[in-house]
């Protein structure tokens, strides 16, 4: 495990992962951003809640996916005892409404590009600022389009979601294209911080 000195301006951020590339990835990615600061890297979830306790970071993105039997006790922890910290989830083994205000699920197509729009956009303790085109009456979207939606914020990749809703990947991709025109958005990223600030606002 490593701890660093974080700067009083930074986003800080806590790292979990049993893998050590995991770990190392991501931190490369973060490092680019001057306002993203790394404050602890651990390996495995073992110790996740205690450090995260300690540090009270906004963010802590956990690693799930060697399936730690405790999990859903930990981010119980984590969510009771540090109400600023929001948890980044890799993994889809919890339910999709447990911590939902709180867990942010992302999968392994999500790209460096999306990880650090998601931090920046779901930064917490920042009433979210609604965009001209999230403040006016939009379209509206089909219920297969609604429940895709759902599906990106709780992490779902493409083929995930068409496994969940009985329909091919081409399928899920036009319904994705769809969903882009409709509130004119160019990525999967930007629609998943536009849910996730609508559900803080309800």
């Amino acid at each position: 495990m490593k701890i660093q000195k974080s700067k009083n301006t930074s986003i800080k951020i806590v790292l979990a992962s049993s893998s050590k590339l995991f770990l190392e990835g991501v931190k490369r990615i973060l490092d680019s951003q001057k306002e993203l600061q790394i404050v602890v890297e651990i390996s495995g979830l073992q110790d996740v809640e205690k450090k995260v306790i300690e540090t009270r970071p906004e963010f802590v993105f956990i690693d799930d996916r060697t399936a730690d039997p405790d999990i859903e006790k930990r981010l119980k922890l984590i969510i009771g005892k540090c109400a600023h910290t929001r948890i980044i989830l890799m993994g889809n083994r919890i339910a999709p409404h447990f911590g939902l205000n709180r867990i942010i699920r992302v999968s392994t197509e999500t790209g460096s590009a999306g990880l650090i729009s998601i931090i920046k956009e779901c930064r917490v303790g920042e009433r979210p600022s609604l965009t001209e085109s999230e403040n006016r009456p939009g379209p509206t979207l089909t219920k297969t389009e609604s429940k895709i939606v759902e599906l990106i914020v709780d992490g779902f990749s493409n083929r995930e979601i068409g496994n969940e809703l009985s329909i091919s990947d081409k399928t899920v991709k036009a319904h994705l294209s769809s969903i882009f025109a409709k509130l004119k958005f160019k990525s999967r990223y930007q629609l998943m911080s536009y849910a996730l600030k609508i559900q803080r606002l309800n």
